[in-house]
């Protein structure tokens, strides 16, 4: 949101013309939205699990203390649509339910992402219409942070859908081998602006006639002008965690609170428009909404619009975070983290590193080819030839080296985007079972898929026997590696 110098070959009119329109149209980059879409769909499934699940019999089935007429009534009166109009078995409301919290899931990962975002948003207005009057805010912005991901490309980075597309455009090198040399990094992937825009448009809304609405007199007088309205929330036992005896603050920390929060909403328009001031207004933000949830019961109308903060930040930015959550240096060169050597004939391992190069956002891992006997000589001297061509393995920061299965753990706790997977690949029994099926898929890997070299084929073949003829696999490689010099 930050407008760009004035050019001087053009009259003031066409020189703010010019500004709305490149505000409007000039592509950005899909980290900052991808971000906010993950965030927003975890905050508002644990809404679900957390709030609505426990209550669920009392406020959406029929015998509820909520009856669903009520719902319906609404739903008439308004002309909204809702899946749970005139709905009163029990079974069909948990199934919606179930359905619900899927979606949140895919949405979340990215899998099907439009789809599951139209499932979330359709069933997060439904339930919030069955139940009316038992919400609160926080359920009104969740549905609107989910409309915004429905007209978004929300899915155009970081996620399983992304992901697909990548490994699709992979194409087998000619020689039937890659360098293991790193790959230039990919573009950034640029997504139109106009969605990204309206959201930020609607944070602003929201703030700003919040604090419009504070200023409100009563009987002549305003308690956030006074100072007194943050002490007497503090005092309202319906909404503080705590008893204002138990926690009690100062009276003129409660005013400065007070006059705190006027100044962050109806100043939030003017402030998030210079990058100087809207980075400490970002920060304040969620000091704001942090500090509410500390000390007060309102539902999930804090942590929800926190999730719209990310449409705010830059791509960089964002990328930059997410290469620091995953323990690398932006930018940084020298000795890597992680050391991984697998098969740079083997049309398998090779798109499973491309898969693990576009998961690892923090560029802690490289890749050693097992064919080049020297550097395994030096770097892996206690290896054999024959095992380094039956599994994959990968040399972590302390020297420690693992193998197949196992070394695919170690890339689990490397990379972010695997960190949901590590609890099952170290429940009891699951580790015997993954390196079975690990050796099996190593064996088997030139059934899995088609080469596009002969050198590939003849590679994989030779690699299928029972015993493994390492003569052949070096004749193989040293002709391949011959042809691709010629």
């Amino acid at each position: 949101m930050t407008f760009t110098s004035l050019q001087p070959d053009a009259t003031l009119p066409q020189q703010i013309w010019r500004q709305i329109v490149r505000f409007w149209t000039e592509p950005m980059r899909a980290e900052p939205l991808a971000m906010m879409r993950i965030c927003g769909a975890v905050a508002i499934l644990l809404s679900t699990l957390l709030s609505v699940a426990p209550n669920l019999s009392d406020f959406w089935m029929p015998d509820s203390l909520l009856p669903p007429e009520v719902g319906d009534e609404y739903v008439e009166r308004t002309g909204r649509f809702s899946l749970l109009y005139g709905v009163r078995s029990p079974a069909a409301i948990i199934t919606w339910f179930i359905v619900w919290c899927v979606s949140l899931v895919f949405l979340a990962v990215g899998f099907y992402t439009r789809f599951a975002c139209v499932v979330a948003w359709v069933l997060t207005a439904s339930f919030n219409l069955r139940a009316p009057f038992a919400l609160n805010g926080g359920d009104d912005v969740a549905a609107l942070f989910m409309f915004y991901l429905l007209i978004s490309p929300c899915g155009a980075a970081w996620s399983i859908d992304s992901f697909r597309r990548r490994m699709k455009q992979y194409r087998e090198p000619d020689s039937g081998f890659e360098s293991p040399e790193p790959r230039p990094a990919p573009e950034p992937v640029m997504i139109d602006a106009w969605p990204v825009r309206l959201i930020q448009i609607q944070l602003v809304v929201i703030y700003f006639f919040n604090g419009i609405s504070k200023l409100h007199f009563v009987d002549g007088t305003n308690q956030y002008i006074t100072g007194e309205a943050v002490y007497w929330a503090l005092n309202d036992v319906t909404l503080t965690r705590f008893s204002y005896a138990s926690l009690p603050t100062p009276l003129w920390l409660c005013a400065l609170l007070s006059w705190a929060t006027l100044l962050f909403e109806l100043g939030f328009p003017l402030f998030v428009l210079f990058a100087r001031t809207r980075k400490w207004l970002l920060w304040g933000g969620v000091l704001f909404h942090l500090g509410i949830f500390v000390t007060m019961e309102i539902g999930w109308f804090g942590q929800v619009m926190l999730c719209f903060y990310p449409a705010l930040l830059s791509g960089a930015t964002v990328a930059r975070f997410a290469a620091r959550l995953a323990g690398g240096k932006p930018g940084a060169t020298g000795t890597p983290s992680y050391i991984l050597y697998y098969d740079t004939f083997c049309p398998v391992c090779r798109r499973a590193r491309l898969a693990l190069e576009i998961l690892d956002v923090g560029r802690r891992i490289v890749y050693r080819d097992i064919h080049d006997r020297d550097l395994m000589q030096r770097e892996l001297p206690q290896v054999s030839y024959t095992e380094s061509l039956t599994e994959m393995m990968v040399v972590s920061p302390d020297g420690k080296l693992t193998r197949g299965y196992d070394a695919f753990r170690t890339i689990g706790r490397v990379l972010p985007a695997l960190w949901p997977l590590l609890p099952l690949l170290y429940l009891p029994g699951v580790s015997h079972a993954g390196r079975g099926i690990y050796r099996w898929v190593a064996k088997n890997r030139f059934r899995m898929i088609k080469c596009e070299s002969d050198m590939c084929s003849m590679h994989l073949k030779a690699l299928s026997k029972e015993h493994v003829d390492l003569e052949e696999v070096e004749r193989i490689v040293t002709q391949a590696r011959s042809a691709s010099r010629a």
